[in-house]
């Protein structure tokens, strides 16, 4: 299997301001930053030996993977590009509980909506 470098993170650039775009420009947008992400089918394919503290946020029905659960790559706070794609959380669940000793958290009171829980 290949390894995947985890040095890439995502990019901090702000969000544009409200009517900075067109519908058009945010389709654009999604598209790049699927381009970007790197889908694993295993955590083994993953080297986490540069992340201080790996967690992975589960998120379903974003703007990029509608319908699915993602569980993306965390070093500590800062968002890498690494994703683990799963159709329901049940399958989510018993593969991170197969392949991980990560904890469960579920989502807080002021979490996005989107966000599901974190595995630490």
């Amino acid at each position: 299997m290949e390894e995947i470098n985890t040095d890439t993170r995502m990019s901090n650039n702000p969000e544009p301001e409200a009517g900075q775009y067109h519908n058009t420009d945010q389709s654009i947008r999604e598209e790049k930053q699927m381009e970007k992400d790197k889908i694993v089918e295993e955590i083994t394919q993953v080297d986490c030996t540069k992340i201080e503290v790996p967690m992975y946020a589960v998120y379903y029905n974003t703007f990029d993977y509608p319908g699915k659960y993602v569980a993306r790559l965390y070093d500590v706070d800062k968002p890498t590009n690494i994703v683990i794609i799963k159709d329901t959380i049940e399958e989510m669940q018993e593969y991170f509980d197969q392949k991980t000793p990560f904890i469960y958290f579920r989502r807080g009171a002021g979490d996005v909506p989107e966000l599901v829980g974190v595995w630490v």
